[in-house]
């Protein structure tokens, strides 16, 4: 009886001494696995600010074959956000895939810091697109399938700053 007794005891003492390693393992885990989230959100965030990241995209305009008039103003077939170009900067022809673009003088858009008016900025055969800047915009020409658009964001300004505050950050 009493070795059944002490098996017993010796049984339970051991049950507590693996209990007690294994809650002090599971902390360190938690830990560990809460920091590795906390870092994952973070550079997460970092990547949605970034320049090419999500939360500066401004839209996505699909283009028609011909002319396709752009600006702020409501009558033009691409409508840019209001405030942050002229309300006529030019037009952007499409014929069998290639995109030029031929920007009115006062709409001083840029591409490499120059000035253009009428140029090429989309060939089919092309690996990557002028990328365009008029103030805090900036836009290039992509192809999915076989439609041609363009991808607008906004640059220099922190549209972020809400995303942070609906994400409970600020």
């Amino acid at each position: 009886m009493i070795t059944i007794q002490k098996g017993f005891l010796f049984g339970l003492f051991a049950l507590a001494a693996v209990s007690c390693t294994q809650q002090s393992e599971n902390k360190v885990d938690r830990i560990a696995y809460a920091n590795e989230i906390d870092q994952w959100h973070s550079e997460r965030i970092d990547e949605l600010k970034s320049e090419n990241g999500w939360l500066n995209l401004a839209g996505l305009y699909w283009l028609k074959e011909g002319i396709n008039t752009f600006g702020s103003d409501e009558s033009n077939d691409i409508i840019f956000p209001a405030g942050k170009i002229d309300g006529r900067a030019g037009y952007f022809l499409v014929k069998n895939g290639v995109v030029e673009i031929h920007a009115l003088a006062e709409a001083k858009i840029l591409i490499d810091s120059i000035i253009v008016k009428d140029k090429i900025i989309f060939h089919p055969d092309s690996t990557r697109s002028a990328q365009l800047t008029h103030g805090s915009l900036r836009w290039f020409i992509i192809k999915r399938d076989d439609q041609v658009g363009i991808r607008l964001r906004t640059w220099k300004v922190k549209p972020w700053r809400n995303f942070l505050v609906l994400i409970g950050m600020k």
